[in-house]
């Protein structure tokens, strides 16, 4: 499992609004209800080989593309302001030498946290008024 993965699983696996997610690379797509899926990918923004964001798709599986939104790290995450490289310090995955790893450290529970409920709370928008209400109560 690379480090893309292993992130998407960890900010999402435990996800109630996500039904039965795939993880494959830079990944994630899952069902949200019926006709409704979402795409979840890490994507570059302005820098080859630095995966600044996650952007989230929301996909009808007949129609295509409903909605994307793309979700900047720098834009959820406070920042990290003893650690910068070429002025940032917000975290990214960056690709070096061939290999792909966090600059600096992966998220923390508190950064995950952050990122997830950001996503998540973009992606319900999108589900049927019953179905978010019954996601929430459990």
């Amino acid at each position: 499992m690379n480090v893309f993965e292993k992130s998407l699983r960890e900010l999402f696996d435990k996800s109630q609004l996500l039904q039965d997610p795939k993880y494959t690379g830079r990944t994630c797509l899952a069902r949200l209800d019926k006709d409704l899926r979402v795409k979840l990918s890490f994507v570059e923004n302005g820098v080859a080989g630095e995966y600044t964001a996650i952007r989230a798709s929301i996909i009808n599986r007949t129609d295509g593309v409903v909605d994307k939104q793309t979700f900047r790290f720098r834009d959820m995450v406070p920042a990290r302001s003893k650690e910068t490289l070429f002025g940032r310090d917000y975290p990214y995955i960056w690709i070096c030498d061939g290999k792909a790893e966090w600059y600096g450290q992966p998220l923390s529970q508190k950064e995950q946290r952050l990122v997830r409920d950001a996503i998540l709370d973009y992606v319900e928008m999108y589900l049927e008024p019953q179905m978010s209400m019954e996601t929430q109560s459990m």
